[in-house]
């Protein structure tokens, strides 16, 4: 396996990335190139292009822009190298994967960053997208075990619908406050504003004041700067994980 990244040194997530690459290069002894898009004429950049889509095909995943943030080929069917990092992973040195990318009907993103960190945390890459765990197994895993995100919680409903969109998953606290979840694998820009809007339509379908109302993102990768939104968008963030307590 070896890893390809395409990306602008000045762009804010790249310097991250390489250090990322870096580490798993040391656990997993996997190779890594940076490419600065600038070294890219006009006939490698189509040839990149037309990598991705065939990546795409192969793996039934989806990398055209849509709306849901930057994936590598923009809408007018352009590379977007130069708005945002692109990984390839290539297998035998023939591409195998890409990153950013989209997969299944509800979208689910699988970013750089976040398929860095879960290589990271394995001991072995074999087999490892065969690992992935999906927002549908989250969802599973928190409809029977709401006390994972805190005490006296409990379900109430899932892919609520009101105007506007879908809550992936709502549940009442203790307090009977009722908090409106979006789950993620990792956190958008998209998700937050996704939730921030949920709250009013919601009350008014049940007629619950406003303040009765929490808003939550559940993921296993979230940005600094998508914290810091979070924060203050008055958004309560849980990351998905094990933590050793033995």
């Amino acid at each position: 396996m070896k890893h390809i990244i395409y990306g602008r040194k000045n762009h804010e997530k790249l310097q991250y990335l390489e250090n990322l690459l870096e580490k798993v290069k040391k656990k997993h002894q996997i190779d890594y190139k940076v490419i600065n898009p600038d070294m890219l004429d006009e006939n490698s950049r189509e040839e990149l292009s037309n990598q991705i889509r065939t990546v795409s095909l192969r793996a039934k995943i989806r990398v055209k822009s849509s709306g849901g943030g930057v994936l590598p080929i923009s809408r007018s069917s352009q590379l977007n190298i130069d708005q945002t990092p692109i990984l390839v992973v290539l297998e035998d040195d023939r591409p195998s994967m890409v990153y950013p990318h989209e997969k299944g009907p509800k979208g689910q993103r699988f970013e750089v960053g976040s398929y860095l960190n879960r290589l990271l945390e394995v001991e072995t890459v074999q087999g490892f997208e065969q690992q992935s765990i999906s927002e549908e197994d989250i969802c599973r895993i928190l409809l029977n075990f709401p006390l994972m995100i805190e005490d006296g919680l409990k379900y109430k409903s899932r892919e609520e619908e009101v105007k506007g969109g879908v809550i992936d998953m709502v549940f009442v606290d203790k307090e009977g406050k009722h908090m409106l979840v979006e789950i993620e694998i990792t956190a958008t820009d998209s998700a937050i504003g996704q939730v921030s809007r949920f709250p009013i339509p919601y009350a008014e379908k049940y007629g619950i004041p406003r303040g009765r109302i929490r808003k939550a993102i559940i993921c296993i990768d979230i940005s600094m700067s998508r914290m810091v939104a979070c924060k203050e968008n008055n958004i309560e963030v849980y990351k998905f994980g094990i933590s050793k307590w033995v």
